[in-house]
């Protein structure tokens, strides 16, 4: 099967895609643009890796891995129903969690971009002894919901930690069912990932993420007494992540081209 990557193609019915009516071409210009946005806040440097889904086919998405940015490696094209790599022309390679991407476009059509991430300011809340202890305690962070990221604990189900493979991914991913509002998972031992519409509000959500750990870590050496979002206060600073998301973006990617 050939990969789409020379068109400039928009679905017809990409009026209900989760990115909108950017062409193709386009699409894989901003995915590098968010690439690089990601490595330079050490999300996805030397390991992790961010996706978005197809416009010219849905089930497909493409996805570039930590290190690839500086060496300019193509990104790589995967199929959503089998997790597996599209055209002959595709190589596999050892780092083999695109199955994560895979199985959470699979069971939301309205995630439209992925990012996972091993971020070590993030990594303490998957293994601290306080279930869902990442909540939100800053104003660009209310997308973490009241009761804060979920985590996914595997232990001796996944004794190597690596969701490389559909069932495994499929495990972390049902972290999410039920919780359709949930927009960050950890996994233990391991790292995050992060879900949005489209590549904006994912890479938001990841950036503020490592924020929100930062200072929360930061909070709990001053005091055991945190000052967490409420409700009303997580209801009302999603709605402006969501809003600032996009202009965030726009600035990150100016900063690139300085």
């Amino acid at each position: 099967m050939a990969q789409p990557l020379a068109s400039d193609h928009v679905s017809r019915d990409s009026q209900n895609h989760p990115n909108g009516h950017l062409p193709e071409r386009q699409l894989l210009d901003v995915l590098w643009d968010a690439a690089s946005i990601l490595e330079q806040h050490g999300l996805i440097t030397p390991f992790g890796h961010v996706s978005v889904r197809s416009q010219y086919n849905h089930q497909w998405f493409y996805l570039v891995r930590g290190g690839e940015v500086d060496i300019g490696s193509p990104q790589a094209t995967y199929e959503i129903t089998a997790g597996e790599p599209i055209g002959r022309e595709t190589t596999v390679s050892s780092w083999s969690e695109h199955y994560i991407h895979a199985s959470l476009y699979d069971r939301y059509p309205h995630i439209g971009a992925i990012v996972h991430s091993h971020d070590s300011s993030v990594l303490p809340f998957s293994i601290a002894q306080a279930p869902q202890s990442l909540r939100p305690v800053i104003h660009m962070a209310g997308f973490l919901g009241v009761c804060g990221a979920p985590v996914f604990v595997s232990e001796d189900k996944i004794p190597d930690f690596m969701v490389n493979s559909y069932a495994r991914a499929d495990s972390l991913t049902s972290k999410f069912v039920g919780n359709p509002d949930a927009t960050v998972v950890l996994q233990q031992s391991h790292g995050f990932t992060a879900v949005g519409k489209d590549l904006a509000q994912a890479v938001y959500r990841a950036i503020y993420t490592q924020e929100n750990a930062k200072v929360l870590t930061n909070a709990k050496i001053l005091s055991e007494k945190i000052h967490f979002l409420t409700a009303r206060n997580v209801e009302a600073c999603t709605k402006m992540n969501d809003a600032a998301a996009l202009k965030a973006f726009a600035d990150w990617q100016a900063k690139l081209r300085r």
